[in-house]
């Protein structure tokens, strides 16, 4: 397999990530997973050497990057002089990985969601609870990566006019369940085309056959909403999620609907977002398709019109792909903390 999947037409994770970090012996933990392999490619795109990568996973397995081989190792085979660890092991074997890097004095970009609220570590998302994180933090939680997309979209909202009510439905691709979900997804696809079925037909629904539990979709430790909350800093925020298997393999599609405490028109709505980081604001004709959306550094958000409370409420539509998100925030943080031990 080659690591560096798709690029999306984008470039290297970003400046942050400068020569001194790639001095630093790195591991990512959990390389075998769709998340893990999106990291690594993160790393290798933004010049990380594959020499100085340490990947482990449950699976002994390989991929190439441009020619080179590389190994994944066990998961208890950790060597000694790792600085930084990429955590994206199923969550039920990350919590004594994240105690045992923790005391090594390994800095750790928690992807796994097992420091999520328990106060070890500072949180980040692209500028969102960045107050936590110092140039020595130890360890860094990251949000869900389906939840990435919803914030990046409902923060401008939020400091622009302040929320007051969040409902969202959400449209979940097969990789939140894994390579498994994936796979059993382009099984059900084949089927359908081998028996001569139109997925438009209403026998040929396409529909994630892996059912999807909360901890796969949102993190274990907190739900969407809980999520939500804590990285917009509205712990008493009213927020209703819910999830829902979609038919793509990666990419996520949200319905949103927001009522807020001050006039926000869906004109002002698409400047606003327009202008905010990691955001695409889609032609309203056409809206956000996810088919196209995949390999995508940022939220495609499009539809975005008048609620039921009218100029204090809106709707719309935004489409992400969240291994590519996930990746890229998780580089980004770790370019943020001192690549001096």
């Amino acid at each position: 397999m080659d690591a560096r999947g798709r690029a999306g037409g984008c470039g290297t994770a970003g400046p942050a990530w400068d020569a001194l970090h790639r001095g630093l012996a790195v591991a990512v933990l959990g390389a075998g997973r769709a998340i893990g392999r999106e990291v690594l490619s993160e790393l290798l795109r933004a010049g990380h050497p594959p020499g100085l990568l340490s990947l482990h996973g449950r699976r002994p397995t390989g991929f190439a990057w441009r020619g080179t081989p590389l190994r994944v190792a066990p998961l208890e085979s950790i060597p000694t002089g790792i600085q930084l660890a990429f955590l994206c092991t199923r969550h039920e074997v990350a919590g004594a990985l994240f105690r045992s890097l923790v005391d090594r004095e390994i800095r750790v970009v928690d992807l796994a969601g097992v420091s999520a609220g328990g106060g070890d570590a500072a949180v980040s998302l692209d500028g969102i609870g960045e107050g936590e994180m110092g140039l020595f933090t130890q360890a860094v939680a990251m949000p869900a990566p389906a939840l990435q997309g919803l914030l990046r979209v409902l923060r401008p909202i939020e400091t622009a006019a302040r929320l007051v009510t969040v409902e969202v439905t959400s449209l979940l691709g097969a990789a939140h369940g894994g390579a498994g979900g994936m796979r059993a997804l382009r099984e059900q696809v084949r089927g359908l085309a081998e028996a001569g079925i139109h997925a438009a037909d209403p026998e040929g629904r396409i529909g994630n056959p892996v059912g999807l539990t909360p901890e796969e979709a949102w993190g274990p430790g907190e739900g969407a909403e809980d999520g939500l909350r804590r990285f917009l800093g509205r712990p008493e925020l009213p927020v209703q999620v819910e999830p829902l298997a979609g038919d793509n393999e990666r990419v996520d599609l949200h319905l949103v609907r927001v009522d807020l405490a001050e006039e926000l028109t869906p004109e002002a709505a698409r400047a606003l977002l327009a202008g905010a980081p990691g955001v695409r604001v889609e032609a309203e004709a056409r809206g956000p398709i996810p088919v196209a959306v995949r390999g995508s550094r940022r939220v495609h958000v499009g539809r975005i019109r008048t609620g039921s409370r009218g100029s204090r409420s809106l709707c719309f539509s935004a489409v992400a792909d969240p291994l590519r998100l996930g990746a890229q925030a998780a580089v980004a943080a770790a370019g943020r903390l001192s690549a001096v031990s």
